[in-house]
């Protein structure tokens, strides 16, 4: 579903920031059918070798590692750069408690604020990567407002030039948005379903659905110059 509001297209230049093992990227080369760049970021250096292990196994030909932290601001000469940027940033987890019931006992209540600011300066960063016209997609597996909603307005009041794109997700650069009064069809074309989607435009699923865990992910989409 994260994957699906990157909406990577073949050809273009991908941003898998906080790439880990690389499920979503590997997502993101097949619906590129291996045609463009990804490039994966992650500060694991024994993640990202798994992780090209595993795009050599699938044949994938178009992922390129690096080992760099976002919480440092990248070089002015990468700004403007992907035409999508992916940031599933580190989080509390606890909206994937289910499958991971020890991560309880990893975690205490100052967390939550302490991991939202890491968020945020991450998600700063990562949006002076996308060129005018891109996407940027902020993913979570925590269910916490804090690290869910606050985070995304805090971001969307300093930066005006993006603004959040609701399914069915138009392709970068369209002048569409997010409109309250005229709410998208039942029947219309989404690569997400709707019932996940809050009338803000964020992906929202919770543990208690079947074969589902707790996330929260946006797409955003900057403004053209």
């Amino acid at each position: 579903l994260v994957t699906a509001l990157l909406d990577p297209k073949p050809g273009e230049r991908i941003l898998d920031a906080c790439a880990g093992l690389g499920g979503k990227t590997g997502h993101a080369a097949q619906r590129m059918e291996n045609r463009g760049e990804i490039t994966a970021w992650d500060k694991d250096k024994e993640k990202l070798s798994i992780l090209a292990s595993e795009m050599e196994r699938l044949g994938i030909s178009m992922v390129e590692t690096g080992e760099r932290d976002l919480l440092e601001p990248p070089g002015p000469w990468l700004h403007n750069r992907f035409d999508r940027v992916l940031l599933d940033a580190p989080c509390t987890g606890l909206g994937v408690l289910r499958r991971n019931p020890e991560a309880r006992w990893n975690r205490c209540r100052e967390d939550i604020p302490r991991l939202a600011a890491i968020q945020s300066r991450m998600l700063f960063h990562a949006a002076d990567l996308v060129k005018p016209g891109g996407r940027l997609v902020y993913a979570v597996c925590s269910c916490q407002a804090r690290e869910n909603e606050a985070v995304i307005q805090a971001f969307l009041e300093q930066r005006e030039e993006f603004s959040v794109i609701a399914p069915p997700i138009p392709s970068p650069g369209s002048s569409a948005g997010i409109n309250h009064d005229q709410p998208a069809p039942e029947n219309s074309a989404s690569p997400v379903p709707k019932h996940l989607i809050s009338d803000r435009g964020f992906l929202k699923t919770y543990p208690d659905t079947p074969s589902m865990d707790g996330f929260f992910a946006v797409a955003m989409d900057r403004k053209t110059e």
